[in-house]
């Protein structure tokens, strides 16, 4: 005679189209992205000592003949692979996330040119450009596309105030690449102060800052719109 045999875990292995285990992985990759990019700043602090900060973040890779460079380059690979695994609320914008995912890996694969002063060399321009590239598409995300979630919040007044918060990291985003360039073109002294990488960090709070923000919006939301069926149509940019 047959046996049935129960399943031993009915409630731990949810169904892969299981609309809570969908927003948790959701949850998790947006978390993750903050918490690695500030647990990358502790990291560089405390490695590298209060007393030694370096005149950049990408500086780091070169820091005490490469003794940061493990952590340096695992960390913009883990940033770029859980970027291309967040799929996005649209078309676009997955495509944007998945630019920003290899820009973050090319970031770190191809790193600035040292020492520092020295003519820049091919792999200092790919890391140049993938970096602002990266800050541009991730502000792309934060201005253009944020009303593939913000039309499922109900109250204008919240939406709203989740619309401007989106735009003004967005537009901060921008403001860090091109408060770089600044430096570099008319203010070459500061290159080697302190002041390029105080304001790569204040990019990397806002990169932080977006991904928690947009998990708090989706999370009070009453339909994740993540597991909704073709969750991905375009919605009008706010």
């Amino acid at each position: 005679m047959a046996t049935n045999i129960a399943d031993p875990f009915p409630a731990v292995v949810p169904h892969a189209d299981d609309p809570h285990n969908i927003s948790s992985s959701y949850f998790s990759l947006r978390r993750g992205l903050a918490g690695i990019a500030i647990a990358f700043l502790i990291v560089l602090w405390i490695a590298g000592g209060p007393t030694q900060l370096q005149s950049s973040i990408s500086a780091y890779y070169h820091f005490d003949n490469g003794a940061l460079r493990d952590v340096f380059v695992g960390v913009l690979c883990a940033i770029g692979a859980f970027l291309h695994f967040y799929r996005g609320y649209s078309t676009k914008e997955n495509i944007a996330l998945n630019c920003a995912g290899i820009a973050a890996v090319l970031i770190a694969l191809f790193p600035m040119t040292w020492p520092e002063g020295a003519r820049t060399t091919w792999t200092g321009y790919i890391h140049g450009t993938s970096a602002v590239l990266f800050f541009l598409l991730i502000a792309y995300v934060c201005v253009f596309r944020s009303a593939e979630t913000l039309r499922h919040i109900d109250d204008p007044n919240r939406r709203a105030w989740f619309a401007r918060a989106y735009k003004t990291l967005g537009t901060l985003m921008i403001a860090v690449p091109a408060s770089i360039w600044i430096i570099h073109q008319f203010f070459p002294a500061q290159e080697k102060s302190y002041l390029v990488f105080a304001i790569e960090v204040a990019g990397i709070y806002v990169f932080s800052a977006f991904w928690l923000i947009k998990s708090w919006e989706i999370a009070s939301l009453k339909r994740r719109p993540e597991t909704q069926a073709g969750f991905t149509e375009e919605a009008p940019a706010t």
